[in-house]
């Protein structure tokens, strides 16, 4: 983008620190967040590794996602592989360009992704318009248009999925599907054999260039349902081998005949459009509701409610960051002239809303190593930000502080919430892992030999960022008498906390050089196990990095930023 270089410049001025003062005793407290603030936050785009996807904040969670091929007409199965033609996980070896233009970390979601290899755009709208402890639902509004005229005669095959992943045997949970008719299928949840929650999706433009629609079910093993990818593309595969054996040309992929599966836990929706037949665009609308007697939401005042959302967007960033009065930015030799602040804006707007996009919630244990001792920690849920969408889409604690300083700033009690679940994962001893693989799904997106975590290799207490303007904040609405739910407690919970992190990082990460004061010594501290070629504890990988690591180096990143860890946790006492 043209003014990534500004993007730092952003950060910066997102930043406002005041002192503070905070007086508790350092009991637990079991309970932080109130059903209102859960059930505000249960349903996002928490799957930042696909293309797009709705999931629950929790273990047991419906999906909502989707994937789609592109594929020339009356073509011989000998030129299509469909394992490389299906798109879902974000990967950066895709000609895929995505991004976020808006989202807003609770109720409203735009995407945009464009597949340049198939010419095709989509533009994808989240909207919830109920999210509390009576009712919960969503709208999901997919258009697809082509990105520039072609002549390329070509198919888009869009399937829909709706996934229920890691339940139990004993809930008894599965989908009852119906086909109304080409345009409209219709989705319930059961739960004990109980109608529990429904979807219905439906075509609103493109009806035209339908060249064909159908659905599949598939009953798999609870927790491999993340692997819905493989289990279309066997089906898809098998019809492909059909087409071979038969030399036959053919436009699309069709499902293979509907499973007879009387309690599915995954089921597939396929539209296969052509993209030269179509009026203008293709528009698809997914509604959920736990409101089993919930009418269908009016397109238009859907509109009207995106509009306003939107509204409310601009409205909040303005009045939050201020850039909008910003004439001039110098940075080196480059001038941003006024002329350009618009687009400044605009970009300031997607790194926020790509921060807020790229939050997931993920579920599992840490594989981790003690000497020569491997073994795995509990299980535990992470809600965090993710560095990066296609590669890392997972927690990393040294870049979460940083994500977190702009996040809180947009909306602290969103951020106390991922704040307290990176707490929860540390250890009785202190220790957080620095790279948070939980779950299958995250496991099957890193090498193995990076997934098990060394227990004496540490990364920067960057959580620090947002706790100190959490203690801001506590002082600010104490003194406005306005309350944020949690805060108060999470305060409490993190003197004890921090004690332990710190107690940690001294055992683990002492450099033996020190310093005689009277009868006291003060121990320096270095990044342990680093080597000649990287340095994964800093945060920058191979930073700092000397050819014969040795145990008296001093290194004053981590210095500093103990330091700063005990001025807190002494702020935390007054």
């Amino acid at each position: 983008m043209k003014y990534n270089k500004n993007i730092i410049k952003f950060i910066f001025l997102l930043l406002v620190m005041n002192k503070f003062i905070i007086s508790e005793d350092n009991e637990e407290v079991e309970k932080l967040f109130s059903d209102t603030h859960n059930y505000k936050y249960l349903w996002g785009t928490y799957k930042p590794n696909l293309y797009f996807s709705m999931k629950q904040k929790v273990k047991e969670t419906p999906v909502f996602g989707l994937m789609w091929y592109g594929q020339q007409k009356n073509i011989h199965s000998s030129k299509v592989d469909i394992n490389t033609l299906l798109k879902h996980e974000c990967d950066k070896k895709n000609n895929i360009k995505y991004y976020w233009p808006y989202h807003n970390g609770i109720d409203y979601a735009n995407e945009i992704i464009n597949d340049i290899d198939n010419n095709m755009s989509l533009n994808i709208k989240n909207i919830k318009t109920s999210y509390d402890i009576k009712e919960q639902a969503w709208t999901t509004i997919i258009n697809g248009k082509k990105i520039k005229n072609d002549k390329k005669n070509r198919n888009i095959g869009l399937i829909l999925y709706f996934n229920l992943e890691e339940y139990s045997l004993d809930k008894k949970v599965f989908y009852k599907a119906e086909k109304v008719n080409d345009v409209n299928y219709k989705l319930t949840e059961m739960k004990l054999g109980n109608e529990f929650e429904k979807f219905d999706v439906e075509i609103l433009e493109g009806k035209k260039g339908l060249q064909y629609s159908d659905y599949q079910k598939y009953r798999k093993g609870y927790q491999y349902n993340w692997r819905v990818k493989q289990f279309i593309l066997d089906d898809l595969t098998k019809i492909q081998e059909i087409y071979a054996t038969k030399n036959k040309t053919y436009s699309y992929i069709p499902f293979d005949e509907l499973a007879k599966t009387k309690q599915p836990n995954i089921v597939a929706i396929q539209f296969v459009f052509s993209m030269d037949e179509i009026d203008d665009n293709f528009e698809i609308i997914v509604r959920y509701s736990n409101n089993l007697s919930k009418e269908k939401e009016n397109k238009d005042n859907l509109n009207k409610l995106i509009n306003q959302k939107i509204a409310e967007f601009n409205t909040k960033f303005n009045e939050l960051f201020k850039l909008k009065n910003i004439e001039k930015i110098h940075k080196s030799n480059y001038i941003l002239d006024e002329s350009k602040s618009e687009s400044l804006q605009q970009m300031s707007k997607e790194a926020l809303s790509n921060i807020l996009g790229g939050i997931g919630y993920f579920y599992g244990n840490i594989k981790e190593k003690n000497d020569n001792n491997e073994n795995s920690q509990t299980e535990k849920g992470l809600f965090t930000a993710t560095p990066c969408r296609s590669y890392f889409a997972r927690g990393f604690l040294w870049d979460e502080g940083f994500h977190q300083l702009i996040i809180s700033k947009w909306d602290i009690e969103l951020s106390l919430d991922m704040v307290n679940t990176w707490l929860d994962t540390m250890d009785t001893e202190g220790w957080i892992p620095r790279e948070q693989i939980r779950g299958n799904e995250a496991e099957n997106q890193v090498p193995s030999e990076f997934i098990t975590q060394d227990r004496f290799i540490a990364n920067p207490p960057t959580l620090l960022f947002p706790i100190k303007i959490f203690i801001n904040n506590y002082k600010y609405f104490t003194d406005s008498n306005r309350k944020i739910y949690g805060l108060k407690e999470l305060l409490i919970k993190l003197k004890k906390k921090l004690k332990l992190w710190l107690n940690w990082f001294e055992n683990t990460q002492r450099s033996i050089l020190f310093k005689k004061k009277g009868d006291e010594y003060k121990y320096t501290y270095q990044w342990n196990k680093r080597d000649s070629s990287h340095n994964f504890p800093s945060g920058f990988d191979d930073l700092p990095r000397g050819m014969t690591p040795n145990d008296e180096e001093n290194h004053l990143y981590l210095n500093i930023l103990l330091l700063e860890l005990e001025k807190n946790l002494n702020l935390l006492s007054t």
